[in-house]
């Protein structure tokens, strides 16, 4: 919208509204009529302000409510590009994929003085996008809202750049573990629940207490379930930042390492960080690209690398990779306002170390009552390269009668940028496999399967397990940002006694403060002794609901999930609805 300040001597004009151009067709901006022209003879200085960037005094002549200034200087300051054609000009809109003719042949208010093309600033820079407004009584253009012009883009670029690089000049403190002197700090946590038919015999609670013990941490939990005895669980934690060979050292209550870690009351030591960083490592980009061009990384709209094109017309970008995916848009710029962008993505799975590191955990303790007497591992891990992570161990079993142990082999990788890929066989218990793909931030494909030996144990197999594979896809139209998302999934499960097979397909819509996810599902079920099966249908929502400060007091900052379940017949298979809401600072009450 173009805003106008006129003085209170001014009478008003009539302007015609600006058309909407469709991207790739020739279009003129919007003209005034001469006749309406009031002072149009006399010439003025008017200084043009572009937002807070620059300004500069030109000299224009007065047509109605706007001012007509000479159209080179005027498209100079803003930084587009344009080509003259005879007595036209023009304008390349590279963003738009459009072009803007100027020419005094098809828009009479548009004239040729002193051999330069004159058209009307504000209706001008009201059609490329931006907001004008003339104050007379200054003699002056003031310019907002110059995002989308050249000179805009340009300063966002500069301003992102420079907190980019003071980011990386500044020092980077890791937060300190440990060395506390004995027994400094503490930290409660409690939580308990109560069924509404009968609150003594089916409740639970626990309560936990953390402090400072011999430069180390020592935490003590209380549980209790269903009316049964009291549970006493502790561990005592000490961290190394500056260790290369033992950066943890846990003593009672906790896990075991490996690909399947096991409950165990013992000892478990690592160099493993406590604090894992976020990136990985810094990933090498390079391509070509036209001399005096310069690229720019961008992830979740933060600039991460940039660099500029050399003569040789090649470029290198080093990039920060972190744990999972790493959508990044790439934008190049021309030296005459040109565009270009392009999406990579960049995977780091979560187990993967970087090139050349070596991790290792060792533990071994006593198991849960009634699954084993105790349990170790052994676990190995090694950056084979960039893109590769191999991994070897051990699990080992004992009990009164017998012993038993259980090597496995795995490796897991980025073959592709797009893809990954995890592979693993334990002896004697199963073999893994498992792809991730995902071509553009709209796509996401993931597959998983299973096999499992015959005789495999539990905990490594479930009871009467064969096999098991999953299929997942999702579809984001307007990117992972967007508020509409398609989701898929098919699986299947081979036992002993029977084939489970189950396909559900659903929409997952974000709104203001709200999430709903409907879906159909179909589930098969196929016996192993007897012939035929059986198949039914459901249909169901999921709805989270997030805090709104809208609310009255009393609802402000609840947070709400359903979810419900009919099957094809109409008769509901699940319900379930959960509330919480913050009572004060160090209490929260769910239900």
């Amino acid at each position: 919208m173009t805003a106008t300040r006129r003085p209170a001597s001014a009478s008003p004009s009539s302007a015609s509204p600006s058309s909407s151009a469709a991207p790739g067709i020739h279009t003129e901006i919007p003209t005034y009529d001469p006749g309406t022209a009031q002072s149009g003879d006399e010439p003025i200085g008017v200084e043009l302000r572009i937002g807070h960037l620059a300004a500069r005094t030109l000299v224009g002549r007065r047509v109605g409510d706007d001012i007509v200034l000479p159209a080179a200087e005027l498209l100079d300051l803003l930084g587009f590009r344009y080509s003259a054609r005879g007595d036209s000009i023009v304008v390349e809109r590279p963003r738009e994929s459009s072009t803007l003719v100027l020419s005094p042949r098809r828009s009479p208010g548009l004239v040729m003085q002193d051999q330069a093309l004159q058209v009307p600033a504000v209706a001008l820079l009201d059609r490329l996008g931006a907001r004008a407004t003339v104050l007379w009584d200054e003699s002056a253009i003031q310019v907002d809202r110059i995002d989308s012009l050249p000179v805009g883009l340009q300063s966002r670029r500069r301003r992102a750049r420079e907190r980019f690089l003071h980011d990386e000049s500044a020092p980077f403190a890791p937060p300190a573990i440990g060395g506390r002197p004995a027994g400094a700090g503490f930290a409660l946590d409690y939580s308990a629940a109560a069924s509404s038919d009968a609150a003594l015999s089916r409740g639970s609670y626990q309560v936990g207490l953390t402090n400072g013990l011999l430069t180390g941490r020592l935490y003590t939990q209380l549980t209790a379930a269903g009316g049964g005895p009291t549970r006493v669980r502790g561990d005592w934690l000490k961290v190394w930042s500056d260790r290369q060979w033992i950066r943890q050292l846990r003593v009672g209550d906790g896990i075991t390492g490996g690909p399947r870690p096991r409950a165990a009351r013992g000892v478990v030591a690592t160099n493993a960080p406590y604090a894992r960083p976020i990136v990985v490592e810094e990933l090498p980009f390079t391509g070509s690209l036209p001399p005096d061009w310069s690229i720019e990384a961008y992830r979740a709209g933060q600039l991460v690398s940039f660099d500029s094109v050399g003569r040789d017309g090649r470029y290198a970008l080093s990039l920060p990779v972190r744990y999972g995916e790493n959508p990044t848009e790439f934008v190049a710029y021309g030296p005459f306002g040109e565009v270009r962008t392009f999406n990579r993505t960049f995977r780091a799975l979560p187990e993967m170390l970087p090139g050349g590191v070596f991790e290792y955990s060792a533990g071994v303790g006593q198991c849960e009552p009634g699954t084993c007497s105790a349990t170790g591992n052994l676990d190995l891990r090694y950056g084979a390269s960039r893109r590769w992570t191999l991994r070897a161990g051990l699990d080992g079993d004992w009990d009164r009668n017998q012993s038993s142990g259980h090597p496995y082999l795995s490796a897991l990788g980025t073959p592709v940028n797009a893809l990954g890929v995890e592979l693993e066989t334990m002896r004697g218990q199963s073999d893994r496999a498992g792809l991730r793909f995902e071509p553009t931030p709209r796509w996401r494909l993931t597959a998983d399967w299973i096999g499992y030996q015959e005789g495999a144990q539990a905990p490594y197999a479930p009871p009467g397990g064969r096999s098991a594979w999953t299929l997942a896809g999702r579809f984001a139209p307007t990117g992972p940002a967007g508020r509409l998302v398609w989701e898929g999934r098919a699986s299947s499960t081979a036992r002993t006694t029977e084939t489970r097979t189950e396909l559900q397909v659903g929409v997952a819509a974000r709104g203001a403060s709200a999430f709903v996810r409907p879906y159909v599902r179909a589930e098969r079920m196929a016996p192993q002794s007897v012939s035929g099966s059986t198949t039914n249908g459901y249909l169901g929502v999921e709805v989270t609901a997030l805090p709104r400060a809208a609310l009255p007091a009393l609802l402000a900052d609840v947070w709400l999930r359903a979810d419900g379940e009919v099957d094809s017949h109409g008769a509901a298979s699940r319900a379930s609805v959960t509330a919480s809401k913050n009572l004060v600072a160090v209490a929260r009450l769910e239900a």
